[in-house]
């Protein structure tokens, strides 16, 4: 079984591909290794980078072995593929304002800039909050009921959601004494810490100092404390589908060819 983690930047795709894989671990589940001509970093979770997926299901024995990558795909092609029950995809989405407050400290860390939220919001901030609207769309085609969560499931409902995870692996359900240690293990606080002692590998293209500050406390609406109206206002108007012209050619600069001409996968 191939499992693919999908989901919106900064909404939690890293705690939901830890989640499952610690999901697997206790069902005594061996996720196999991925073969390094996959993917562009032998380091990061991404163990299937999108332009290697159609190889990969060509090549590989996911019906039979399990895989586990996370990815946040940016295709149509991908999304109108054909896949059969060995192909398992999970999206997670979060509350966007929050979204844009961590990606706003995720930037300042990953490029070491001093700058005010408001400088990030005004030359950053919109055009994420118009990929967020974006990939909404596009992860659209794939994801449905059962394998779609939100940040905020995994905080509020967390049984509940391990428990629908693993119905869409075909696992059945945790019983109370799993599910208490399996939170154990997946809270942020045990997530940072394993980070720091280099026991896990996300965010490998980090300084290894910094790397447990991209996961941060695990909390919604953080974003009350950052936001003015007129930014909230903003992100209202993307979301409705009325970011201007402007707004969309600097995504398409920024964003969308700096991805083509670098191959930021």
């Amino acid at each position: 079984m191939l499992i693919i983690c999908n989901g919106n930047f900064k909404s939690g795709s890293t705690w939901l591909h830890f989640i499952i894989s610690e999901i697997l671990r206790i069902k005594g589940i061996n996720i196999f290794d991925t073969k390094e001509k996959y993917t562009n970093n032998v380091n990061s979770p991404t163990s299937i980078i999108e332009s290697k997926l159609n190889k990969f299901l060509k090549n590989e024995d996911y019906k039979t072995n399990y895989y586990l990558t996370k990815s946040h795909y940016l295709s149509k092609k991908t999304f109108n593929m054909k896949t059969d029950n060995n192909i398992k995809f999970f999206f997670i989405d979060r509350e966007i304002n929050d979204v844009i407050v961590s990606h706003f400290h995720h930037f300042k860390i990953r490029s070491k800039l001093k700058l005010s939220f408001q400088t990030y919001f005004f030359f950053i901030g919109k055009l994420k909050a118009y990929e967020v609207l974006n990939l909404r769309k596009l992860y659209s085609i794939f994801s449905n009921e059962k394998n779609s969560f939100l940040y905020s499931d995994l905080i509020n409902n967390f049984e509940g959601s391990v428990n629908k995870i693993s119905k869409h692996l075909d696992l059945g359900d945790f019983d109370n004494s799993q599910l208490k240690v399996l939170k154990k293990l997946t809270s942020i606080e045990n997530m940072r810490e394993k980070i720091n002692n280099g026991e896990l590998r996300y965010y490998s293209q980090t300084d290894s100092k910094k790397r447990k500050e991209l996961l941060r406390f695990g909390k919604s609406g953080n974003w009350k404390n950052y936001f003015t109206k007129k930014n909230e206002k903003t992100v209202d108007n993307i979301l409705s589908d009325k970011a201007s012209i402007i707004l969309k050619i600097n995504y398409y600069i920024f964003f969308t060819l700096r991805r083509k001409i670098f191959k930021v996968e």
